[in-house]
């Protein structure tokens, strides 16, 4: 035993007599020096005896040597259940001699389930009774044994329950004793509801596992990992108790695995919540276990250690002399880069780089994060180097008093030299700039144009062959062919192999068709070209895709020094796309297709071309085909007969029966190139006659139509069989299909006279159309530039100077939708470029290239910010693009970079000469190279031929720009910080970019196939089977080939439901024809199932519980080669340089990653990407500051009398000026009058404070200048006061907010000016002056009355006490008559101060948020341009980065797709087919199996990539008129939809709301369905009553209504009857199933209830399991805390706590806190303010609500909801019939009209029938329910609802009945009809009635299928069904 252990036991007086503790150690003892006692903590191995731990426990008690106290702690490495339940049973024991009448328990069945103990009770009585109450203190006695705490909970065996009550009913007067023993069956454990102890676990491993290999349930487990995420639990158990549970997730890097444990109090809660942080290594010791709630094995810890030596992952940069990284991608960087800006930046200082260059696609998005941390990195640099200045000075202090003169002078010295080192600190810069693709403003739909005449010339359509795609690397042409054509006719052809001289890649050979034996005779490159040469002529040249085969002849005539390729080159290609505007695709095939050309195969988009047999070729007539026999082709047949299924009448019968009918299929065939003639053979029937047949057909290259006549009874006919000559290759082949197309493409150009016309993109696309009349009429949706203009509805008013596009072909319908657009201009915004017709289709279909910018300074930035813009906006084609010629005219200040591989510069080093290249170059300030494996890619797509070719473009590039005397950078392209994040990026360019589809690096994630290692195997087991008789058919030998693939898969059952599941047919194995149909999935598992059995039988597979496994010769082989993207991680200066070992020249490669990059970021000016101003860059409104004073005191006195009472005038001048403006105006008074008594200051305080406010802005500066100039110790300037009075002043004038107040103002009065109603959002109705200024209707003062007559105001009541501390609410005070004037005095106030609005120093900038009409929001947009104009406001952008839950799905589904891949590639080696990954993830065959919290961690790498772009709802920017946009961000649209009517800001408004006025105008119903009512009525909707006595009773019932509660519907009572306990059903925010049970439970009877209410039903945690459990009466009917005091607003916190006696600005920080959620998210935090309160004296339940808190609602806020909503619950009571017309017509989009029309019982049976499916009802059947209520309702109350009436109904908007109790259904309630057929019915209507059925579907472009619900319905029985007019 430990010497510790035996020295403690003596202490203590116990003796160990059974060696219980031999093995355990005492591992810590700490001294609690306040209690003066010690905590001794025990460790053992695995548990120790229960009995003999409970007696060193009793021993202790008396503490050590009878003095200190001592508090045992035990730690066990390894339990288990059975050692919990053993220690339990002794506690039990205890627990029994305590309490005898428990003798009974030790009889009772226990268990354990999770962290439940389970104990079984006879009877209910039993357990509420006793055991409970002593459940707490056997729960706290485990973890004082050591275990942790377990709830513990009943349950009733009722097979014994029932045996008792049964003896109880034998004989109920005689006294019995129940002696009960459990029988057999309860305590066996299979008997049904018995609880049983779970399994032991015995499995276990010694030292340290990783979680990657924990597979099963184990103890004694041994952990070193790290937190990535953490939760911690403050639970209640039943009993009342506190549960601390701690949810961590970990990871070790192999896996990663929920952790859990619980804390044994809240001390040990929060001291474990302070060091279990994110990011921190542990070593935990515990045991894993299946968790029923994780359905998942989890991680039970006991005990953990901070791990000191932590596993290193981290990467340094150790080199001298380090690289700067110019090229890097951030999450910003759409879909793509995976780099966390900021920890980029932390990565790049880490390494000890000067410096990094954000470079992300087309964005700037990540710049003010970047911004954000360099400019903190360099501050805290400065910072401490001014701190070490401080120490040293101040140490210079010390050695001055010692008189140390020596010390003195070399103290002095290291000042001088650390504030040198200061003045020479080296910051980090950031270079700051982005990648975007440079279009051209031309498109060479014609090379080297020239003036012939098109008409009648000689084309040579050519094609070549080649041995790569990169002649400017060395690949060269293997075959050359063309085809002169004239007037669309073959006259000459031109074709020749070519020996490259090398081997032909098998890849090339694959494509091409041509091998080394196809060229090893045929001429070398360099006579064939000559050739060709001397053959073309000047002809021009036409090509398909021209670019590839110019370069190759270009390079060819360059090596060659043949001269230049002169000739016209017309591109095929390009012209389709200029003409064809109606193609989606242009390639070859597709063309072919298009032009009716069979190009040899079928298109790949083509279906129709291929049948289910997989026979290619044309159906034909029946009459026709069956007048042949056989059709023949070199004895292939080329006649192919179908049967197919249909079902038919039998005339006899009259029953549909099955039928088959033969479908002939003409087979299309396809000769080898260079075949000459055909065999063809031809059998006829009886009675046919062929005509002049020839048996053997010469052929010629391409299409050939070989027409068979016959004759037959009925005349000559002509069946024609198609032979296609050159499936594959043959350039001249190739040649004239092309030239048959350009054929087809002249005459669709005729008018374009020469052929350098065709480059006039603009005068093509005109002829084009002009041509085709076809694609004229659809001429506003195909023309290019569809985007500038619109087709406005046929009453819309449209602007004078928006023209008309198509005028000059008469057609007027289009209009511009900008007005700089006209004839050849096309302009979207005055501050962004225009651009042609031509520069317009050139920038969508020019070729893109990549540039790099980086901005050298502040105006670099600005012109950044305008590239940006542009390319965004105007000049967007899915992805940005900015013309070359707008980056000459806005590069001042920027740098120029050549890009990645997808640069142009790349590009030409790959495909033309070293001349070339350098031209390229000049437009460049410095060219990139980038590592080898940037390029891997390439490699494995063939798109480079080898690793020599690459390394040589590379070089080529280096040795040109040094030709060029350009700068040469290495840059990374950085798309993921680590090598590790690769995957990130693989799993993120996997998606679909929203508009854009998947990223091009995503098809290299496919992975490679692989060779089949069980062939002979294969063959092996088919003997075998056949030496036992059985014979395998085709089916069956697929399916054990499936059985093989599924066996080195492993992930997959192999069951039948599975192999039959992934089994693909194939189209051409008639065998498999029973697997196609309705039926063929069923018939496909019947062939598989049947083929298993004949596998058992055969030996070759076994079977057991329904899993197969394979019990043939299997060899195994290497798994699937996963693909990979490039890995484009963050290089260190080694990583970098040895990339480049190939150049083999060391001062270069340091020259290139080195010297050069470090070079470019020197040449960087420190630049401000985001300006931090005191307050918004707000418009300037000339005299605001009077204008809004003005608008102020006018309201108020025209409302409270002038001069206004004392606290008003307080008010105001408070709001607009601060709290200290109160103070001023006192010292004012004192300067002024010295002698003056507080008295006599008090009473002429209110004139006076209001004599400071009319002073204006500039008399209350000049009077604090004054104040501060007095104060000073030192002589202060008056220019310096007054800049210091300034910066001192706070509140809406003060703080200089008065502009944002009056543009709010502008706003809402326009809307009011409209007719409609605003409603104000957040706390801006706690702002009287808000108030006043008619901004909100919220009156923020305490209760009070006022007179409208003579303005007579009281505060008090009669007892002198304030109204608000009876009413919390003005609205809820008596009526009154004014005692000066008798008039009904107005009753308001609802007590809001104006600190939750702007805080108490009033500086906050106000976020005014207003509810606008949804009718009439745009309108409001609008207007702001009007205020500011069109480029001075942009919608609030917003960037939607992929959530948590949406990279949750991305990492499943990548782990899916490379299971459904690898699952391919492994039945591709065996010859099979897989179904597709969609299909088998339905039936759950594909899935992840990656355990969830390793699919969280690796989805946290995902999370905050930029997925799209948006806008805010309603939020618009403001940028003032003496800045640019551009000083602050660029623009774009949203989600780069360039048809949106706004553009947004570039940057997330969130990162220049400091510096840009952001107006909320949002749209809302509510003042929609106010302006009905008011349209209606006729009725002022603002002077209802919201103290009306009648209207608030709905809020308690219906019965104000006239209706039985029981007759509704909206919830269910305790005995199952549905009903509805307040008539609040579609009153906005109370007419919710939630709202309802709130109303039920607090019973409101005020205004101020009703505001709580919303406050709570707002909040997050603030009603259910908080407020609510304080005001709801328990079991005695006792009532916690009354509910006008739970805490209801976030306002009410700030209240309560200065109520309390806490200073203000601490309440105001507590509610932020509190408001926020960060109680529950930051344990620690709120410890100490939980603190804080108690030392107040605040009562535990209101710190123990605000600790449960996650968001609460502001008061202002529910103000204003309740306003609207009491105005609408008034006309529900008092105008019923416009309550329900306007609501319906508003508020509601789903209606049953069937039952509507019925009336009561039908509504209500139609309510119930949906209630009846619960949770299988779908959203649309819910949201007809919540209709349904109100329909039900509403008839209830004596109304009805009439049909729809085609005579009368309106579009969208129900229409009140001529005797005023009914409502006529609108066309827009026909389910599927939709608003806009609804309105064009109506519009119809206005035209004159409907006189037919017919003339509704024709007029009102109604379907049939709505018409057939509107015949249903009955609504036209009165209509008939055509126009019989029509019949004369």
């Amino acid at each position: 035993m430990q010497e510790k252990m035996l020295n403690f036991f003596n202490s203590v007086g116990y003796v160990d007599e059974n060696g219980d503790f031999e093995n355990a150690q005492i591992s810590k003892v700490v001294l609690k020096k306040k209690t003066d006692s010690f905590e001794v903590f025990i460790e053992n191995e695995t548990s120790i005896n229960p009995v003999a731990v409970l007696e060193l426990i009793k021993c202790s008690k008396n503490g050590i040597n009878g003095k200190n106290k001592c508090h045992l702690n035990f730690i066990y490495n390894d339990m288990d259940d059975n050692d919990i339940l053993e220690a339990f049973k002794v506690l039990l024991g205890e627990l029994i001699i305590k309490r005898p009448s428990l003798v009974s328990l030790e009889n009772k069945n226990i268990s354990i389930d999770d962290e439940f103990i389970i104990v079984e009770l006879d009877s209910r009585s039993e357990e509420f009774d006793v055991l409970q109450k002593e459940i707490k203190g056997l729960s706290e006695g485990l973890v004082e044994l050591g275990f942790y705490e377990m709830e513990i909970t009943t349950a009733i065996n009722h097979e014994n329950e029932k045996k008792i009550q049964e003896e109880i009913e034998a004989d109920r007067n005689k006294k019995i004793e129940i002696d009960y023993v459990p029988s057999e069956s309860s305590s066996n454990s299979n008997s049904s509801g018995g609880w049983t102890p779970k399994k032991k676990i015995e499995y276990s491993r010694e030292g340290l596992v990783t979680i990657a290999s924990i597979d099963r349930e184990e103890n004694n487990v041994n952990l070193e990992a790290y937190i990535f995420g953490s939760e911690f639990n403050q639970l209640k158990t039943k009993d009342g108790r506190d549960l601390y549970l701690i949810t961590l997730k970990i990871s070790d890097n192999t896996s990663s695995i929920l952790a859990k444990c619980f804390a044994k109090d809240e001390e040990d809660f929060v001291a474990k919540s302070k060091e279990l942080k994110n990011g921190s290594w542990f070593s935990f010791k515990g045991q894993v276990r299946f968790d029923n709630f994780a359905d998942d094995l989890v991680f039970n810890f006991r005990g953990y250690e901070p791990l000191e030596n932590v596993p290193s992952f981290k990467r340094v940069d150790n080199e001298p002399e380090k690289r700067v990284e110019l090229h890097a991608h951030t999450m910003m960087s759409q879909m793509d880069g995976v780099c966390d800006e900021v920890k980029l930046v932390k990565q790049a200082i880490s390494f000890g780089h000067r410096g990094i260059a954000i470079t992300d696609h087309d964005c700037c998005q990540s710049f003010p994060h970047v911004f954000g941390e360099v400019s903190s990195h360099n501050k805290g640099l400065k910072k401490a180097a001014q701190a070490k200045i401080d120490d040293l000075k101040k140490s210079l202090e010390e050695i001055k008093d010692s008189g140390n003169q020596e010390g003195i002078l070399e103290m002095e010295k290291m000042i001088a030299q650390a504030e040198e080192d200061k003045k020479n600190l080296e910051y980090f810069k950031a270079g700051y700039g982005s990648e975007i693709e440079m279009c051209e403003t031309f498109l060479n739909v014609c090379y080297n144009p020239n003036d012939e005449a098109l008409e009648g010339n000689t084309f040579v359509v050519f094609d070549t062959e080649t041995t790569g795609f990169n002649p400017g690397l060395g690949d060269s042409m293997i075959e050359v062919g063309g085809v002169k054509i004239h007037n669309g006719e073959v006259v000459d052809r031109f074709d020749e192999l070519i020996n490259p001289g090398h081997h032909i890649d098998e890849q090339i050979t694959r494509v091409t068709d041509i091998s080394d034996d196809d060229v090893k005779d045929a001429d070398n490159e360099e006579n064939v070209v000559k050739r060709f040469k001397e053959w073309i002529g000047d002809l021009p040249l036409v090509a398909h895709n021209a670019r590839f085969d110019k370069n190759m002849l270009d390079m060819a005539y360059y090596k060659y020094d043949l001269g230049e390729l002169s000739n016209p080159i017309i591109d095929t290609l390009m012209l389709s796309r200029v003409i064809n505007r109606d193609l989606k695709k242009h390639s070859l095939k597709a063309l072919g297709k298009f032009y009716g050309i069979d190009t040899g195969e079928a298109d790949e988009d083509d279906d129709e071309t291929v049948n289910e047999s997989g026979v290619s070729g044309k159906i034909i007539d029946s009459e026709i085909a069956e007048a042949f026999l056989s059709i023949k082709v070199d004895g292939e047949d080329v006649l192919k007969i179908e049967k197919e299924e249909y079902y038919d009448t039998d005339i006899t019968t009259e029953e549909r029966v099955k039928k088959y009918r033969n479908i002939y299929h003409l087979e299309t065939l396809h000769k080898a190139s260079k075949t000459e003639e055909i065999k063809l053979e031809v059998e006829v029937q009886e009675g046919v006659t062929l005509l002049d047949f020839e048996p053997v057909i010469t052929l010629h290259p391409a299409g050939n139509d070989i027409e068979i006549k016959y004759v037959d009874d009925f005349g000559e006919k002509s069946l024609t069989i198609v032979v296609y000559v050159g499936q594959h290759h043959g350039a001249d082949v190739d040649s004239e299909n092309t030239g048959y197309i350009f054929a087809k493409m002249l005459n669709q150009v005729k008018g374009i006279e020469k052929i350098s016309d065709l480059n006039n993109l603009a005068l093509l696309e005109d002829i084009s159309f002009k041509n085709n009349q076809k694609l004229m009429d659809h001429i506003g949706e195909l023309v290019s530039y569809k985007n500038y203009i619109f087709k406005p509805l046929e009453e819309e008013v449209v602007d004078d100077e928006l023209g008309y596009p198509f005028e000059k072909y008469g057609n007027t319908e289009w209009r511009w939708k900008f007005p700089w657009c006209r004839e050849d201009n096309l302009q979207m915004y005055e501050n962004i470029p225009s651009k042609t017709f031509s520069e317009h289709i050139a920038n969508m279909y020019d070729n893109g290239k990549h540039v790099t910018f980086i901005a050298k300074n502040q105006t670099g930035l600005k012109n950044l910010f305008k590239i940006v813009s542009y390319a965004n906006t105007n000049f967007i084609q899915r992805n940005a693009r900015i013309p070359r010629y707008l980056i000459e005219n806005n590069r001042e200040g920027l740098l120029v970079g050549s890009a990645c591989l997808n640069g142009e510069i790349f590009y030409i080093a790959e495909t033309r000469s070293d001349e070339d290249l350098v031209k390229a170059m000049e437009f460049y300030d410095y060219i990139e190279v980038q590592p080898p494996e940037n390029y891997s890619h390439l490699l494995r797509g063939h798109d480079i031929n080898n690793i020599a070719h690459l390394h040589e473009a590379l070089r080529k590039i280096i040795r040109c720009a040094k030709k060029a005397g350009k700068m040469v950078v290495a840059t990374g392209d950085v798309h993921n910080i680590n090598k590790e994040d690769r995957l990130y990026r693989e799993i993120i360019v996997n998606q679909n970019v929203p508009g854009k589809g998947r990223h091009p690096l995503a098809r290299y994630l496919a992975g490679a196939s692989k060779r089949n290692t069980n062939e002979d195997n294969f063959v092996k087991a088919l003997n075998k089977a056949s030496s036992q008789g059985v014979n395998l058919t085709s089916v069956e030998q697929k399916v054990l080939k499936y059985i093989y693939v599924l066996k080195k898969i492993n992930k997959i059952p192999i069951t039948s439901i599975n192999i039959a599941s992934i089994y693909a047919p194939n189209k051409k194995d008639s065998a498999e024809d029973i697997f196609k149909g309705k039926d063929g999935e069923s018939e496909k598992l019947k062939a598989v199932s049947s083929a298993l059995r004949k596998l058992s039988v055969a030996s070759l597979v076994r079977e057991k519980d329904g899993e197969y496994e394979l019990n043939a010769p299997y060899s195994d082989s290497e798994t699937v080669m996963q693909g990979h993207i490039p890995n484009q991680f963050f290089r260190t200066t080694r990583e970098m340089m040895d990339e480049f070992d190939f150049l083999e020249d060391k001062e270069l490669i340091k020259e290139i990653v080195v010297t050069n990059p470090n070079k470019l970021i020197d040449s960087l000016e420190d630049i401000e990407v985001v300006d931090y101003p005191d307050k918004p860059y707000s418009p300037i409104i000339e005299k605001s500051q009077e204008t809004c004073r003005d608008l102020v005191f006018d309201k108020a006195h025209s409302m409270y009398g002038n001069p206004l009472p004392r606290n008003i005038e307080e008010r105001i001048a408070q709001e607009f000026y601060g709290d200290k403006i109160m103070d001023l105006v006192v010292g004012k008074i004192k300067k002024e009058h010295p002698d003056m008594s507080d008295e006599e200051i008090d009473n002429i305080l209110p004139q006076e404070v209001h004599n400071v406010i009319m002073s204006g802005y500039d008399g209350v500066v000049r009077l604090m200048a004054d104040k501060l100039i007095a104060e000073a110790e030192e002589p202060l300037s008056d220019e310096d006061a007054i800049e210091k009075a300034k910066a001192s002043l706070g509140g809406i004038i003060g703080g200089g907010f008065d502009v944002i107040y009056l543009i709010a103002q502008k706003l809402v009065k326009h809307s009011n000016d409209d007719g409609y109603l605003v409603g104000s959002r957040g706390s801006v109705g706690s702002s009287f002056v808000a108030s006043m200024m008619g901004i909100t209707e919220c009156n923020g003062l305490p209760s009070h009355y006022y007179c409208p007559n003579c303005c007579h105001s009281e505060f008090l009541n009669e007892e002198g006490r304030p109204y608000t501390e009876e009413y919390a609410s003005g609205f809820d005070l008596p009526a009154k008559d004014c005692p000066k004037c008798g008039t009904l005095m107005i009753h308001e106030g609802n007590d809001m101060p104006f600190a939750t609005f702007l805080g108490f120093n009033a500086d906050k900038v106000p976020d005014i948020d207003l509810n606008f009409s949804g009718d009439n929001q745009s309108s409001a947009h609008e207007y702001t341009k009007v205020l500011f104009g069109t480029d001075n406001v942009y919608r609030a952008g917003t960037i939607g980065t992929v959530a948590d839950k949406t990279a949750f799905g991305y990492v499943q589904g990548f782990y899916e797709e490379r299971l459904h891949d690898m699952l391919k590639i492994e039945a591709e080696s065996y010859g099979l087919l897989v179904t597709g990954k969609d299909e088998l993830k339905k039936k759950g065959i594909i899935k992840s199996f990656i355990r969830v919290p390793e699919v969280e961690r690796i989805s946290v790498g995902c999370t905050g990539v930029k997925r799209t772009t948006g806008q805010h709802p309603g939020g618009i920017v403001v940028v003032p008129g003496y800045k640019d946009i551009w000083d602050f961000t660029p623009f774009q649209y949203p989600a780069d939809d360039p048809t949106s009517a706004w553009r947004t800001t570039h940057f997330d408004y969130h990162a220049i709301d400091a510096d840009l006025l952001k107006l909320d105008i949002l749209g809302h119903d509510d003042p929609t369905v106010l302006r009905m009512l008011q349209d209606l009525s006729g009725l002022d909707v603002t002077k209802i009553d919201l103290g009306d006595p009648d209207t608030m009773k709905i809020f308690t019932g219906p019965e104000i209504l006239g209706v039985d509660r029981y007759k509704l519907r909206g919830l269910t009572d305790k005995d199952g009857r549905k009903y509805c306990p307040t008539g609040t059903l579609g009153v906005p925010e109370f007419g919710t199933s939630f709202l309802l049970g709130m109303l039920e439970e607090t019973k409101p009877t005020t205004f101020a209830e009703l505001i709580k209410i919303s406050g709570l039903s707002h909040g997050t945690d603030v009603w259910l399991g908080n407020a609510r459990d304080l005001c709801t009466p328990n079991e005695e009917g006792i009532i916690e805390v009354p509910f006008k005091n739970v805490i209801g607003c976030r306002d009410d916190i700030m209240v309560n706590l200065i109520a309390w006696g806490m200073k203000p600005a601490k309440a105001f920080k507590i509610m932020e806190f509190v408001r926020k959620g960060k109680a529950s998210k930051d344990p620690a935090a709120w410890a100490d303010f939980a603190e804080t309160m108690r030392e107040a004296g605040i009562p535990e339940w209101y710190i123990e609500s605000c600790r449960k808190i996650k968001y609460m609602f502001p008061k202002a806020h529910a103000t204003a909801y309740v306003t609207s909503a009491f105005r609408i619950a008034w006309f529900k009571v008092h105008h019923p019939i416009w309550y329900y017309c306007a609501y319906l017509s508003i508020r509601r989009d789903q209606f049953d009209i069937a039952s509507m029309v019925k009336g009561e019982d039908a509504i209500r049976a139609k309510i119930d029938e949906i209630d009846a499916k619960g949770n299988a009802a779908s959203n649309k059947e819910i949201d007809t329910r919540d209709t349904l209520c109100i329909c039900l309702e509403m008839v209830c109350r004596g109304f009805y609802f009439k049909n729809i009436d085609v005579d009368k109904s309106d579009g969208k908007k129900f229409i009140i009945t001529e005797d005023g109790k009914g409502l006529i259904i609108p066309f827009r309630a026909l389910d599927g009809l939709g608003d806009n057929v609804a309105e064009s019915i109506v519009k119809a209507r206005r035209n004159g009635s409907f006189i037919s059925i017919e003339d509704l579907r024709e007029r009102g472009k109604i379907n049939n299928t709505a018409l057939e619900k509107l015949k249903e319905l009955g609504c036209l029985d009165n209509l008939s069904e055509s126009n019989q007019l029509s019949l004369f």
